[in-house]
């Protein structure tokens, strides 16, 4: 799939989260598509747990589109403490959370201005695009 149209299928599934309904089969089809492309955990033996009726996070946008640009989250990478809100312990769920901020700051995806980044927030379709036009 080229870059484009991951973009393409990306930016249309922000617009499908932000809804306020149930998903389609065509959702689903969309989120098996960024699966097949590693951009997001394939779920498709449970699409249940794509979530697609829930928000999306700063996180989950910023991890997706770390993705898109072929940035790896190194296991080996010690946090720098750019964010206090994004430091977890090693065997949290979210310690991918920490590495994700500081490689999207350090490569100008996002701001380094505030002490915090609110990375289990929800996240503004503005947030999201320009996240992922950058």
């Amino acid at each position: 799939m080229k870059k484009f149209s991951i973009f393409s299928v990306l930016c249309s599934l922000f617009f499908v989260l932000s809804e306020a309904h149930a998903y389609t089969s065509a959702d689903v089809a969309i989120a098996n598509g960024l699966a097949d492309a590693n951009i997001i955990v394939d779920q498709r033996t449970n699409p249940d747990n794509y979530r697609l009726d829930a928000s999306i996070s700063r996180q989950e946008v910023i991890g997706m589109t770390l993705k898109l640009k072929n940035i790896a989250l190194p296991n080996n990478y010690t946090c720098k403490g750019y964010f206090t809100d994004a430091t977890f312990s090693k065997t949290h769920a979210d310690s991918w959370v920490c590495r994700a901020v500081e490689l999207a700051a350090d490569r100008g995806l996002i701001a380094r201005d505030s002490a915090t980044t609110r990375p289990s927030d929800k996240i503004t379709k503005a947030e999201a695009l320009a996240l992922a036009w950058k």
